[in-house]
């Protein structure tokens, strides 16, 4: 069985790498950075499972429904403002050198595959330790769900963030661009 599995999963990257080959513009992106396709898959899997996870680990044993949605809503603000931060300065220089009102087209399309060709690194520049560790002390300080002595939960807090700061930065650089609407976290969604 674990061979017939093995042989099968060389056969689906073999199949992976030559879809790749074939999308435009691959040549100057990594195999690394996944396809759009393969994004969304990740952003759902992610919604699916970790948001969810985080929800009955360590979240509603501990807060109210209030607090649940504080978590998630100062979760994610907090990572789109580090992403703005860290990209804007060279849109905005850019727009100034180019003398162009915005980035789009060809400027945005070469500039999104060399974040997806160096993405793990900009990450890691972008989101270093100390920022995922700032986040989480912040919503930690207000929700008061953890402290330094709880090491177990603040490691569940910091690798949740963490995570969804990959998440976010992947969906940020992605061609198109995949966006989290922040507007809609905490408000009231009617079911039938």
């Amino acid at each position: 069985m674990k061979q017939e599995n093995k042989d099968l999963h060389n056969e689906v990257i073999s199949l992976q790498h030559n879809m790749r080959n074939m999308v435009q513009g691959f040549s100057c992106t990594t195999s690394s950075f996944p396809l759009l396709n393969e994004l969304t898959n990740e952003v759902s899997e992610f919604l699916k499972c970790d948001c969810q996870d985080a929800f009955f680990d360590f979240l509603s044993p501990e807060l109210n429904l209030d607090g649940v949605v504080y978590f998630y809503k100062h979760c994610f603000g907090p990572i789109h403002k580090q992403l703005r931060s860290y990209f804007e300065p060279l849109y905005k220089s850019i727009q100034n050198q180019l003398c162009i009102e915005s980035i789009d087209g060809p400027i945005l399309n070469v500039l999104s595959k060399s974040y997806q060709n160096n993405w793990q690194t900009i990450f890691s520049r972008c989101f270093p330790k100390t920022k995922i560790t700032q986040i989480m002390r912040s919503i930690q300080n207000t929700l008061k769900i953890a402290d330094d002595r709880d090491e177990g939960m603040n490691n569940e807090i910091t690798s949740f963030i963490a995570k969804a700061a990959e998440i976010c930065f992947k969906m940020y650089i992605s061609e198109p661009q995949i966006v989290f609407d922040l507007s809609l976290v905490g408000a009231k969604v009617g079911f039938s």
